[in-house]
C-alpha cells in the first residue's frame, strides 16, 4: 500500500461481517498512521447496511468502543446497494479536506 501524500482516508467495514472486518482495520490503523499526517481526514463507513436486517441486530457498543479507541472517527453506515448515504459520505470528506486547507467550499457543494 502507498499513501504518502492522501488528502483523505475511508476506513470501510463490513456492516453483515462486523467483527471480522472491523478487526481488520485495526491492523489498517496501526499500520496507516504511523505514515501519514495526524490532520488527514478519515471517515469510518459500514457498509452493507442493507443486508443487516436479515441478520441479528449490529453490536453498536463494538463500533462506538473503536471509534473511541480511534479519536471519535466520524461515522457512517452506507449501501452502495441502495444507494443510501454513497453521495453524502463524499460530500463530507470533500468538506473536511477542504476545511484542512481552509478553502471556502459554500459554491462548491
Amino acid at each position: 500500500y502507498y499513501i504518502h501524500g492522501a488528502n483523505g482516508i475511508f476506513m470501510v467495514f463490513s456492516l453483515f461481517n462486523l467483527t471480522r472486518t472491523l478487526l481488520d482495520l485495526e491492523w489498517w490503523y496501526e499500520h496507516l498512521f504511523k505514515q501519514i499526517q495526524s490532520k488527514t481526514p478519515t471517515l469510518l463507513v459500514g457498509c452493507k447496511c442493507d443486508l443487516i436486517k436479515n441478520v441479528k441486530k449490529v453490536d453498536e457498543s463494538v463500533i462506538e468502543n473503536f471509534r473511541k479507541k480511534h479519536d471519535n472517527v466520524e461515522f457512517f453506515k452506507s449501501s452502495a446497494k441502495k444507494n443510501y448515504n454513497v453521495k453524502e459520505i463524499f460530500v463530507e470528506m470533500t468538506k473536511n479536506i477542504l476545511d484542512i486547507h481552509r478553502f471556502k467550499y459554500d459554491k462548491i457543494l
